[in-house]
């Protein structure tokens, strides 16, 4: 998805006043329950920031994480009553599916309002299709002349790329307005040999409209003309969410060398106006407003850095030489990280995206998901060996506790539907309460949702009977 952020995760982004509750651990408030996928569409890529002409040092961070007391889970209630939920209301029959969609086996699925992206097998290019119907919409396949660019190619790297885990590949969907996907292009003139050999003239970003397919705005990347055969920037890792679109972009040097050295550009997904870059990072997610990046590259410097999305001013940073991190999920205001440290050991936490401020530190965890709004979950080991209970963190009031219930061997915490755990593999799912209850079945493994549709599935091979995925209306 990122996130790539869908409905449901753009809608986090008006976060209301944060307060503190007891035992150490912040709060956010109370706001509306939002559909939403665990998984994060997210890619790793570049980033390089200007605001209104302006370079900022990426060393300089203007603000300061706080770090919330441990409050690991061995210490918080058991939760033993079930909560009394009722089942996830969809509809009993999918509106469709692999078998009458119009990508059978996609290596990466996002619904996105009334749309669904579908990324072809081995990343060849998006096909949109109407969630309601199935039917396609428009597509772009990777490598072939888009008409609307005056010959130029979408993404054509990307052609070449490995088969990828399904359903988690990086699909840069915004919803901004109508919303937008948003791909990479090359713009070539037949040199002397023409058609063997190509001299790149133009690269940068294109916006299409998530509803027909039109052009919403090109972005053409900056740099001087360079001599026959001579390298260009290349623009890869195409990331939306919310208003912003960001991109990876390696450049050469004088010499015309590409180095590994990135930069990441951020655009304004309605109008595709640069609004900053900076060096030496790579882009993992962007939510409410806010790009979080790792720095590209070793040494003691800040693991993560986060910067305001519209200005590009620093906003935290996080970890060092001895500590790094990653991103187990991000949701409107919410992101929740792995930690690791030499000294320590691991742990995960949930931080306040805008502030990096940490809401709570649940220890050493498995799998986790929150959904921006209501709660954070995650499994956590449980009295048995081999065995794992969820710990949950209420982000609306403060509330900690774990499931009296563990969930089923051989699964995980994936994600949360409507105030519901969902804990599955890769070919089923169910949702669960905060004591581990079980509430419903799901028709498959949940891989993306927005406010109203679902799409579940499973792995095509080699389960015989498998249809693939299906999509389903949330009534």
């Amino acid at each position: 998805m990122a996130d790539n952020d869908d409905d449901a995760a753009t809608a986090g982004a008006d976060a209301s006043e944060d307060g503190t509750s007891s035992g150490g651990t912040r709060r956010l408030g109370a706001k509306r329950a939002l559909l939403v996928c665990s998984v994060v569409f997210g890619a790793v890529g570049v980033v390089a920031v200007v605001s209104s002409q302006e370079e900022h040092d990426p060393a300089e961070v203007e603000g300061t994480a706080t770090t919330a007391t441990a409050l690991r889970p061995e210490g918080w209630t058991e939760i033993d009553e079930p909560e009394g939920l009722e089942p996830l209301a969809l509809s009993d029959q999918p509106a469709w599916g692999a078998e009458d969609g119009p990508v059978p086996e996609p290596s990466g699925l996002v619904v996105s309002g009334d749309a669904v992206v579908l990324a072809e097998a081995r990343m060849r290019g998006y096909v949109i299709a109407d969630a309601a119907s199935g039917e396609e919409r428009w597509r772009l396949t990777f490598g072939e002349p888009l008409p609307e660019l005056d010959g130029a190619d979408a993404g054509p790297r990307l052609s070449d790329l490995a088969d990828v885990d399904m359903y988690r590949s990086p699909l840069p969907v915004t919803r901004s307005g109508s919303g937008v996907v948003a791909v990479d292009y090359e713009r070539t003139r037949c040199s002397e040999g023409c058609p063997t050999f190509l001299t790149t003239v133009e690269v940068g970003i294109a916006a299409f409209s998530l509803e027909d397919g039109e052009l919403a705005w090109k972005a053409p990347y900056d740099f001087p003309p360079v001599e026959e055969g001579g390298a260009v920037p290349l623009v890869r890792d195409v990331t939306a969410g919310g208003s912003t679109v960001v991109a990876s972009v390696e450049e050469p040097d004088e010499a015309g060398v590409v180095l590994p050295r990135l930069q990441l550009v951020a655009y304004d997904a309605a109008d595709g106006s640069l609004r900053w870059k900076v060096g030496g990072f790579a882009p993992i997610v962007v939510t409410a407003d806010v790009v979080v990046a790792q720095r590209d590259g070793d040494g003691d410097d800040p693991f993560l850095v986060a910067f305001d999305a519209e200005t590009g001013r620093q906003l935290w940073s996080r970890g060092g030489e001895d500590i790094s991190y990653f991103l187990h999920a991000a949701v409107g205001q919410v992101a929740v990280l792995g930690v690791f440290d030499r000294e320590l050991g691991s742990s995960t936490v949930a931080v306040d995206v805008t502030t990096g401020d940490e809401l709570v530190d649940l220890g050493p965890t498995g799998h986790c998901a929150t959904d921006g709004e209501t709660l954070v979950a995650c499994g956590v080991d449980g009295p048995e060996p081999g065995t794992q209970r969820i710990a949950t963190f209420h982000l609306q009031d403060g509330a900690t506790g774990v499931s009296a219930e563990p969930f089923p061997e051989g699964t995980s915490v994936v994600g949360l539907l409507d105030g519901r755990i969902v804990v599955g593999d890769d070919d089923q799912a169910t949702t669960v309460d905060r004591s581990g209850a079980a509430v419903s079945a799901l028709p498959g493994a949940f891989h993306s949702a927005s406010d109203t549709y679902a799409v579940f599935g499973c792995r095509p091979v080699p389960e015989p009977d498998c249809s693939g995925y299906s999509v389903h209306r949330l009534d």
